[in-house]
């Protein structure tokens, strides 16, 4: 007989297993987008959003997961890609591969690092505009110059051949 406790156990392996192949997906992506000769910008690390307050128990464990690139005579110019598991915010969402390119100041970039591509994606799927390709943000207090996001539902990338051709290239192409 399967126990509550079982229950709680079974679950918390199971987030473990979806953060591992998380990794996984990301530091995949890493080796491709050098392939290309972008750079992964903080080093071993990753962009995540919790929180510690006690009211808001739907944001203890991240929504997100992204990395950050950029490639030597784009100055100002990085791209992005990530995974929304899902925005706290809004229960319809459905995991999304998000991928991004982004113009900002160097020092909003430094001030603000990965909150503020999590802020854009958020803002964007919290707003229902996940097509394609859209572009966002001409302009913005952050230091966005411009952006141009794409959004891929998760389930349709099942291998690395679909990584590269659904996701990496179609980011080292995006253009703002």
């Amino acid at each position: 007989m399967i126990t509550e406790i079982d229950k709680i156990a079974v679950t918390f392996r199971n987030l473990i297993s979806i953060y591992n192949e998380t990794s996984n997906f990301l530091l995949d992506a890493q080796t491709m987008m050098e392939k290309y000769r972008y750079k992964c910008l903080h080093g071993n690390t990753l962009g995540t959003s919790t929180t510690k307050h006690i009211d808001y128990p739907a944001w203890w464990f991240p929504g997100y997961a992204g990395r950050y690139f950029s490639k030597k005579g784009e100055k100002g110019i990085n791209k992005a890609v990530g995974i929304l598991f899902v925005n706290q915010n809004d229960e319809s969402i459905i995991p999304l591969i998000l991928v991004t390119t982004i113009k900002i100041s160097d020092r909003s970039f430094k001030r603000y690092g990965y909150w503020l591509q999590a802020h854009i994606w958020i803002e964007c799927v919290a707003n229902h505009i996940p097509k394609k390709q859209f572009r966002v943000f001409k302009e913005n207090k952050y230091g966005i110059g411009k952006a141009k996001i794409m959004a891929i539902p998760l389930q349709d990338v099942t291998s690395q051949r679909d990584l590269e051709k659904k996701v990496v290239q179609p980011l080292v192409r995006m253009k703002l």
